[in-house]
């Protein structure tokens, strides 16, 4: 399982590891069994039409796409984008 969450500068600077407020799934590959192309924040930000600080936030209030960290860099499995929008569904057509 993955961990991803705010941190104060201080643990994300310092030498001890920041502390992650939101476990992430571990998804695996495709089943063509290729892994899936991750995403940065900017390329989210394109696919959705909005700025990548609104995936920062999202990000940081826990309430934006699943991300994963690889090494210092914040990745959105295109698969967990998509389940994100499809939990984000309203019926009707009114804003949750």
């Amino acid at each position: 399982m993955d961990y991803v969450g705010k941190t104060n500068h201080a643990t994300h600077c310092g030498t001890s590891p920041p502390f992650a407020t939101l476990a992430v799934e571990s998804y695996g590959p495709r089943e063509d069994g290729e892994m899936e192309t991750l995403l940065n924040t900017q390329e989210l930000a394109q696919r959705l039409n909005v700025p990548a600080g609104t995936v920062r936030r999202w990000r940081d209030a826990g309430t934006g796409p699943p991300a994963v960290r690889v090494g210092r860099q914040i990745r959105y499995r295109p698969s967990a984008v998509e389940a994100w929008l499809d939990s984000r569904s309203t019926t009707g057509g009114a804003a949750a």
